[in-house]
């Protein structure tokens, strides 16, 4: 018992002699102010150490743990696209050696046949056609110390192709320059590459179609020139068997397009002439005439402006050989919106259009008097028939002051005009395109 109370003293007594006690400083004894805020300043110090070194401690240690984290996560991922790689790799391997081991059995199963024997198979090329192949075409540069050798023409049993040319033996594939003929008669000659058509080469099918230029994984790619059978001509670039990029198109009937091309289609700047005369500059989309361009009928009419789907469409001037011109909007080919119509006397129509007519009331100039005045051209129908009566009195009217100014010649043109009594402008008017 003794032990216990003696121990429990002890224990306060030293809680006590830890405590900080702190008494208001006696200004009048100096040097017990300097220990009490030397004491005071020294704890707060150590508290405040303590403090930062425990608050770092604990936010360095989970900033490396994530660090690490991330790196053994990055290396799964690098360990994962390792292992995609070399299954990629063995699947790649293994098909090759399958795909050899069936060349070889077919190889094998092929017939050989000498040069004798090519003209008893009624074959599109001659024995000296193909002699002088050989001597068209260099061989390639061996960079990669393939083992090609040139072989006899076989005949694979297969799909009775027959084949004669260079042959890659590492992996038994046509490589390097060759002649196919197929048994429709059709017949490549050209490059190969494991294979494939590769670089220069000529395609001539049974039906009459030719291709000479170049080839990428038997397709056409890049420059070539191809002639249908019909009589058509296309020169210039290829991509994956579709024109695309410049080039030159010809037809039986000698219309003649030169421009760009995308996806086999006409897009792009580009220029096309028809056989009938008519001709057009300008922008294409998709094969049909989108954008921009200067579009010139055979018969010297002219129109300048947008088109949507080979129509006249948004802004556009359209002018005759006469000397009438139209400025204005256009809607499905025909005028639409306000335009401003300007004939070759000096008249001038300023209004609002549709479906290819006046709409509404128009400023009409006179050039002879100076003046402009206001006409109505499209009444109701309860009144069509004095507009009519009055339309013949205006264009009478009109006829008899353009006769002072006016050549011989083109009166007959009035004469014309006056045949339309519902529109002026129509017999002046363009065909639809």
């Amino acid at each position: 018992m003794g032990c216990t109370k003696s121990s429990q003293k002890s224990e306060l007594e030293n809680n006590k002699e830890n405590e900080i006690i702190y008494n208001e400083p006696n200004h009048n004894n100096p040097n017990l102010l300097k220990k009490q805020l030397t004491k005071n300043f020294i704890l707060e110090s150590l508290n405040n150490q303590i403090t930062t070194e425990n608050q770092t401690n604990k936010n360095e240690l989970p900033l490396e743990e994530e660090k690490k984290l991330i790196e053994i996560e990055e290396k799964l991922k690098a360990d994962q696209k390792k292992m995609r790689l070399l299954r990629k790799c063995q699947s790649h391997l293994l098909g090759m050696q399958l795909r050899k081991k069936m060349r070889v059995e077919n190889l094998k199963k092929s017939e050989t046949i000498n040069f004798d024997a090519l003209s008893e198979k009624n074959l599109p090329l001659s024995k000296d056609e193909i002699i002088k192949f050989f001597e068209e075409y260099p061989p390639k540069n061996n960079n990669n110390n393939l083992k090609i050798e040139k072989k006899e023409p076989l005949m694979l049993e297969k799909n009775k192709i027959l084949y004669y040319g260079e042959w890659d033996m590492s992996f038994f594939t046509k490589h390097g320059r060759g002649i196919q003929l197929w048994p429709d008669g059709s017949y490549y000659k050209g490059y190969w590459e494991n294979n494939k058509a590769e670089g220069k080469g000529e395609f001539i099918h049974s039906s009459g179609e030719v291709y000479i230029g170049n080839w990428h994984n038997n397709r056409r790619h890049g420059k070539g020139v191809y002639h249908s059978k019909k009589g058509m001509e296309y020169n210039g670039y290829w991509r994956n068997d579709k024109q695309e990029g410049k080039g030159k198109e010809v037809w039986e009937d000698g219309s003649i397009y030169d421009g760009y091309y995308l996806n086999g289609k006409k897009d792009g700047k580009g220029e096309m002439k028809w056989a009938n005369g008519c001709k057009y500059k300008g922008n294409f989309e998709n094969g049909n005439i989108n954008g921009r361009g200067i579009f010139t009928f055979s018969d010297k009419r002219i129109y300048d402006g947008y088109f949507v789907n080979n129509k006249f469409e948004g802004k556009g001037i359209f002018t005759w050989p006469n000397g009438n011109k139209y400025h204005g909007n256009f809607k499905n080919g025909k005028r639409e919106g306000f335009g401003i119509f300007t004939f070759y006397d000096g008249r001038i129509l300023k209004g609002m259009w549709k479906n290819g007519k006046q709409d509404g009331e128009f400023d009409v100039f006179k050039p002879n008097k100076g003046i402009w005045i206001k006409k109505k051209w499209r009444e109701n129908e309860e009144n069509n028939k004095n507009e009519k009566e009055n339309k013949k009195i205006l264009f009478i009217e009109e006829k008899i002051e353009r006769k002072k100014i006016i050549h011989d010649l083109e009166l007959e043109k009035i004469d014309e005009i006056e045949k339309t009594e519902e529109n002026k402008i129509d017999a002046l008017d363009e065909d639809e395109f």
